[in-house]
């Protein structure tokens, strides 16, 4: 299994507004097979569940600051980084590998067989825990 991965720093005054960012927004699912670099995926996994300021204030608000969303990165093709499924520890800005190899394809069928999840460079999935939804749940924060 792989070690622990650092990601780039994030730029957090990006050069787009979030006007402009939402208006030209579009799902996209035809690639151009190139690779994805590790900035920018390291910008995605910021923007989802980042941490902000000081603190434990991520990017993405949560109720009670219970933070219940985890995320994993499906990566196929980005530069720098190896093939694999990997958990994003928003407390480190670091990458956790969970499965060693290409795990599109399993993605893909999983996703009913849409073939474009196992062309794109990556898939960032969202999970939630379950124990972490309501206060005194018994779930503890995540960081």
């Amino acid at each position: 299994m792989k070690h622990e991965v650092s990601l780039p720093t994030v730029d957090s005054k990006g050069a787009v507004t979030l006007e402009a960012a939402i208006s030209h927004r579009r799902s996209v699912r035809e690639y151009a097979g190139a690779s994805l670099s590790l900035d920018a995926v390291a910008q995605l996994l910021w923007a989802a569940q980042g941490m902000i300021g000081h603190g434990k204030r991520r990017a993405a608000p949560s109720a009670g600051a219970l933070y219940p969303l985890e995320i994993y990165l499906f990566a196929g093709r980005v530069d720098g980084l190896a093939a694999g499924v990997y958990r994003y520890v928003s407390a480190t800005h670091r990458l956790i590998p969970v499965v060693d190899g290409d795990s599109r394809l399993s993605l893909s069928r999983a996703s009913l067989e849409q073939a474009w999840v196992a062309e794109a460079p990556v898939s960032i999935i969202l999970t939630s825990l379950k124990n972490r939804l309501f206060v005194g749940s018994g779930g503890e924060r995540s960081s």
